[in-house]
């Protein structure tokens, strides 16, 4: 997983591939807060942290990536699909800004744990 902080968004829409918002993944995501900040829950089933980036610009966090179907090799004919094979992005709206060097992140049974911890002048 990577984290980066970013100053324009630009940067980011061009990372997915020219994808419209429409066709990319939206994981169910449950925002809760904490007494140092904020905890971010994210269902990733099958998606290898290695495929997470994370963004932070001012208040907003950005989770993206792709879930990979990594068993395609071995498929002769599909008999019936229903998990999507795509990119996934949420972004998150916080109503304060965060501390960008006070991140932690979990990646246990296909749930992304983050934690974020409010900067100094709003805690």
């Amino acid at each position: 997983m990577t984290i980066r902080r970013r100053s324009t968004s630009l940067l980011f829409h061009t990372q997915l591939d020219g994808a419209s918002r429409d066709s990319v993944l939206r994981p169910p995501t449950d925002l809760c807060r904490t007494a140092n900040g904020w905890l971010v829950k994210m269902e990733l089933a099958g998606v290898k942290p290695d495929d997470i980036a994370i963004d932070i610009d001012g208040t907003s966090l950005h989770i993206h990536g792709a879930r990979r179907d990594y068993t395609c090799d071995e498929v002769t004919a599909h008999h019936n699909l229903e998990i999507a094979y795509q990119r996934f992005l949420r972004t998150i709206t916080l109503p304060h800004p965060v501390d960008a060097s006070q991140i932690s992140l979990d990646f246990r049974d296909g749930m992304l744990l983050l934690r974020v911890q409010l900067s100094k002048e709003n805690s």
